[in-house]
């Protein structure tokens, strides 16, 4: 199967899988220190961000990345990205920016790249020059956003290497197994922080294996006939109703546990 064979119903599935999948990441981390045993969710909540930066990249890289489309996603990020933060940091005093964050540092650079690609087409050298400045100080802008966001340059890495997975569609069995070992490498670089954290611990090895386990499950979900009929997308694209529940999710979940966390504590 090509990579733009990938339905709407199993990106479905894969977004669900990585909605629930967060959830379990972030009970461990935040409960973790409460219930020693619920550390196992961290485990699970490798697949998360894998998921979302994969997700993220085959829309950016399925079809024509305009200036309508990078500020519609812009504006989305950073109207839920906002509010997240707050959250976010109460839980890692000294973090950086969420995850928000970083998806908005690769949208700036992927947009930053679409747009120096077609440098030849403008016949002025002056032209030229300001056009070149004009993007690579935008795309920088992205790479410093991503490097002080939740998965840092890794993150970034992970993302744009999917984006160029999906945009030149590796056909050959050969070449589809050289992108997956490169994408399992990213991931690595990707989960560095949390690798270095657990690597002497009980869960340091099946760490390493939920990453490359996650990254070929992303790669080859199953066919639509063997995935539950409640993800079934027909030929239908998420609703606004959708779109909107995603993104939203982040911030109130957090919110949520933030709540649940400060009820422990008064107890």
């Amino acid at each position: 199967m090509a990579v733009k064979d990938i339905t709407n119903t199993q990106r479905n599935l894969l977004k669900w899988l990585a909605l629930c999948t967060m959830v379990f990441d972030h009970v461990g981390a935040i409960f973790g220190g409460y219930i020693p045993e619920l550390i196992l969710f961290r485990l699970i909540g490798r697949f998360s961000f894998l998921a979302f930066g994969f997700l993220m990249a085959f829309n950016l890289a399925s079809r024509e990345l305009n200036t309508r489309r990078t500020l519609s996603y812009l504006l989305k990020l950073s109207l839920f990205g906002i509010p997240a933060q707050y959250a976010y940091v109460f839980f890692i005093p000294d973090a950086g920016l969420n995850i928000y964050g970083q998806f908005i540092g690769f949208i700036l650079v992927i947009f930053s790249f679409s747009r120096l690609i077609h440098l030849q087409t403008i016949q002025s050298q002056r032209e030229q020059v300001v056009f070149v400045i004009k993007y690579a100080v935008l795309g920088g802008v992205g790479g410093i956003l991503s490097y002080y966001s939740d998965y840092h340059l890794g993150g970034l890495s992970y993302c744009v290497a999917c984006y160029f997975f999906v945009r030149y569609s590796p056909i050959t069995k050969i070449s589809r197994q050289l992108w997956f070992i490169g994408l399992v490498g990213v991931a690595f670089l990707a989960n560095e922080a949390m690798m270095s954290a657990y690597y002497d611990t009980t869960i340091g090895f099946p760490m390493i294996l939920a990453i490359v386990m996650s990254v070929y499950f992303i790669l080859s979900p199953p066919q639509e006939r063997n995935i539950p009929a409640w993800f079934n997308m027909g030929g239908r694209k998420p609703s606004k109703f959708q779109t909107y529940f995603f993104y939203a999710f982040y911030p109130v979940h957090l919110w949520l546990l933030l709540g649940i966390l400060v009820l422990l504590n008064h107890m």
